[in-house]
């Protein structure tokens, strides 16, 4: 008996209805990466700072309320949070945030460990959506995160939060600081807002583009 191998996810759904949310349900929470599920399903994670605005996002894209619990205090999460899409089948991992400083160096030191597991150990790992507060400066701690990340040859996508916070004439601003601090490319940059409803279709456009097997292709705009 022939056996064929199992056809590859076709991503191109994120692209036919760029402000249709996505179908997202959340599986499990792990305290390690032992604890997730391994298997052929890719998958992205979500990194970015205490109180960016991750929950928020990934409630934004899922069009729910409270897929993802909104803390109001920095730093608390302190487990890998997985979540699974329905069509195309891939898993989102909000990560905990980094940056926060009214915790102890043992609880910092038991975040670095969790993250190095992570990344490190986790083979269906295609990609991270690098998120960052519209109203901050990029300091050193978050180019050598965003360069550890990206030397491991894990493909980056750069995230704007809370856009509305300043005005869109400022965009091309925060595009030419942020390009320059994480050495990408301006136009790679996406801008979004969970308030505003903004940067949907980008978002998914941007997760089609690391998804697809295919390196050679060129992600289109979105309309």
């Amino acid at each position: 008996m022939t056996t064929h191998p199992e056809a590859s996810p076709d991503f191109s759904t994120l692209l036919e209805k760029p402000q249709e949310a996505l179908s997202i349900k959340f599986v499990s929470s792990a305290s390690s990466v032992e604890q997730l599920p391994v298997g052929p399903v890719p998958e992205v994670c979500v990194v970015g700072r205490s109180n960016v605005g991750k929950s928020s996002l990934l409630n934004y894209i899922a069009g729910q309320k409270n897929l993802a619990r909104v803390s109001q205090t920095p730093g608390r999460t302190r487990l890998l949070n997985l979540f699974a899409v329905k069509r195309p089948p891939f898993q989102i991992v909000d990560l905990p945030g980094y940056g926060f400083a009214k915790v102890s160096h043992k609880e910092k030191a038991g975040w670095n460990s969790l993250m190095s597991g992570y990344f490190q150990g986790r083979e269906q790992l295609k990609a991270f959506l690098f998120l960052f507060d519209v109203r901050r400066t990029p300091n050193a701690e978050d180019t050598q995160l965003f360069s550890w990340l990206a030397d491991m040859g894990i493909q980056p996508v750069v995230v704007v939060t809370k856009a509305e916070k300043i005005h869109k004439s400022k965009w091309i601003q925060t595009r030419k600081l942020l390009s320059e601090s994480f050495q990408v490319s301006r136009e790679s940059i996406l801008f979004t807002s969970s308030q505003a409803k903004l940067g949907l279709g980008d978002v998914k456009a941007a997760l089609w583009g690391v998804l697809t097997p295919d390196p050679e292709q060129e992600t289109p705009e979105v309309p």
